[in-house]
């Protein structure tokens, strides 16, 4: 136990005399540059007992998130961000029919980024932009976005101007379909982790 614990405290010393070394790089007239990538895929299934019929469903997702910041001050970066996500989902029953559909949103928006201690930081965007829902019989539903993002995370610095940036926000999304009537709207809130690399310049 002793050896573990003088391992784990070498680790964060180490990350911590990285951080310090590199701390010239979160000063006011460094580049901002960031980048997230995610991709998952999941299988479901929902059996209906009274009918006997059973639906499965698969869902494939990728989203890409670019960044990029000017340091207007010493730790605090402000800039633009691009959010894309493509989403494909296929229903299959167990009479043979399918169903394919694919989603597709974009938004773009300002952030803001304060490093606290350290590596330590948090981080506030907003995002405007647009949703798509398109179906294999060439239906399409297209909807408004709004959404805003609240996380803190911690910059990991490998050398002097890359950093691993693990990062845990909350994710509030809110979308109203061109078709839909006054005063409606559909809301979505998510709690998120992310690992990405930055760039200091």
């Amino acid at each position: 136990m002793k050896k573990i614990a003088i391992v784990i405290f070498t680790v964060f010393s180490v990350i911590n005399m990285i951080s310090q070394e590199n701390i010239t790089q979160i000063e006011k007239g460094s580049i901002f540059l960031n980048g997230t990538v995610g991709f998952n895929s999941i299988r479901t299934s929902t059996e209906q007992n009274e009918i006997g019929n059973v639906k499965m469903g698969q869902d494939l997702n990728i989203n890409l998130n670019p960044k990029i910041g000017y340091f207007v001050a010493n730790k605090f970066v402000v800039g633009l961000q691009l959010n894309i996500d493509s989403n494909k989902f296929e229903r299959f029953q167990s009479g043979g029919a399918s169903e394919t559909s694919k989603f597709t949103t974009l938004n773009v928006g300002p952030f803001l980024r304060y490093y606290i201690f350290d590596g330590l930081f948090g981080e506030g965007s907003v995002g405007f932009g647009s949703y798509k829902n398109k179906f294999e019989d060439d239906r399409e539903f297209k909807s408004n976005l709004f959404q805003y993002n609240l996380g803190i995370g911690y910059a990991i610095f490998i050398g002097k101007s890359l950093s691993v940036e693990p990062l845990l926000r909350y994710q509030r999304a809110i979308s109203k379909p061109d078709s839909a009537p006054d005063g409606f709207k559909n809301i979505a809130s998510s709690l998120q982790f992310a690992i990405s690399l930055s760039a200091y310049l």
